[in-house]
């Protein structure tokens, strides 16, 4: 029972490693920090923060390397975000957009900053229920209608 107890927190701390940001965090440095950070698309599944901080180093000093996992199985989405210790590096991080990384073409942008309440919730147009009228059977999916008055 310990074994796992330590396999878990060591998942746990290679986790915190990656950088991913809490939220309290996230909402001081918001703005300032999306300034300093881009959007990679189409990651290989395989691929380690390490990996990705070293292809990204050459274009400036590398904080953090976050790579986006579904919550409920810990497996990869294919997207990751790159935050640079200096605006310049992301402009020449963008001038890298469609180069080959293990085999498949990176979609590279800067990051956008999500402004509150906008998109989100869309309310959906509900059908109006059929009121009065007669409506008909359908009999194996042929679309011309069986009367049956018993």
């Amino acid at each position: 029972m310990e074994e796992e107890f330590q396999k878990i927190d060591a998942l746990s701390n290679e986790y915190d490693e990656t950088g991913s940001a809490t939220g309290s965090q996230a909402v001081v440095n918001g703005p300032d920090v999306d300034k300093r950070s881009i959007y990679v698309g189409n990651v290989e599944y395989a691929t380690t923060p390490d990996e990705l901080k070293e292809f990204f180093t050459p274009c400036g000093v590398v904080n953090r390397v976050t790579i986006k996992v579904n919550k409920r199985t810990g497996h990869p989405m294919g997207y990751a975000y790159v935050e640079f210790k200096d605006e310049d590096a992301v402009t020449n991080a963008v001038l890298l957009d469609k180069a080959e990384f293990k085999s498949r073409n990176l979609k590279i942008s800067a990051k956008r900053t999500n402004i509150p309440g906008f998109g989100g919730y869309r309310r959906r147009r509900s059908r109006r229920r059929r009121r009065y009228g007669y409506r008909p059977r359908y009999r194996f999916g042929n679309k011309r209608a069986v009367y049956r008055p018993y």
